[in-house]
């Protein structure tokens, strides 16, 4: 045991021992590092994505203030019918002008409030006389029947166009209180001679037209900026 144990006492002394050795057994054992790992795919298109979508929704807070708003006369297709003998000036869905015309018989006519009349190109409004129950063409004075029928004075070569409808509700005496209106039908085919009457018939006497107002916010500045928004529909310019 004393030989064996000298010849073991021998090789410790022989050994050369390395200079971290007491480094080593302090820190404990030195494993090497794992290798790196690659993604998944669908992990990395996953984050990417994510980031993609924040910086989207981070970009439309800040801007959202500066952005231009599509701004269109657009109203409903469904419109309210007004009382008996009454007319009333709405726009529908996709922001053309029309009259709701509540007969004094009771029946209804959606009528077109552009003259057949198309000066240099441009649509000529009409406006609703209550006292001679006509439209009138503000521009040239032709006059029309509340049905849209040509009657006489400024020049136009056919009535006004008329909109086809479905009653949604009636009341309870049966008179429609609201329609959905439809395609746009024909006009009456009577019109104005070539050569037109220079005598004009009042415009409206003793009551003021039913015309349209539109709402200042719903009105481009310019033309240019109109273009640049490319809205849907009827548009106003200031």
């Amino acid at each position: 045991m004393t030989e064996r144990w000298q010849r073991e006492m021998a090789k410790l002394h022989r050994a050369e021992l390395p200079g971290d050795l007491c480094e080593r057994i302090t820190e404990g054992p030195r494993l090497q590092p794992p290798p790196p790992r690659n993604p998944s795919r669908v992990i990395v298109a996953a984050t990417a994505l994510v980031l993609f979508l924040a910086a989207a929704a981070l970009l439309w807070t800040v801007f959202t203030p500066f952005r231009t708003t599509v701004r269109t006369l657009a109203g409903s297709d469904v419109l309210p019918v007004p009382a008996r003998g009454d007319a009333s000036a709405v726009f529908l869905g996709d922001g053309r002008p029309v009259f709701v015309v509540h007969h004094e018989d009771g029946t209804v006519s959606v009528v077109d409030a552009f003259s057949s009349h198309r000066a240099w190109g441009f649509e000529e409004p009409v406006e609703w006389c209550p006292t001679t129950r006509q439209f009138v063409e503000w521009a040239h004075e032709a006059h029309f029947d509340e049905y849209g029928t040509w009657e006489s004075a400024g020049p136009a070569p056919s009535g006004l166009a008329t909109f086809a409808f479905q009653v949604v509700e009636r009341d309870a005496a049966g008179d429609p209180t609201s329609i959905r209106v439809g395609a746009m039908q024909a006009p009456d085919p009577g019109g104005s001679a070539p050569i037109t009457d220079p005598s004009r018939p009042p415009f409206c006497p003793g009551a003021e037209p039913v015309t349209f107002t539109v709402d200042a916010s719903q009105v481009w500045d310019s033309p240019a900026a109109a273009v640049a928004a490319q809205p849907e529909g009827w548009i106003a310019v200031r």
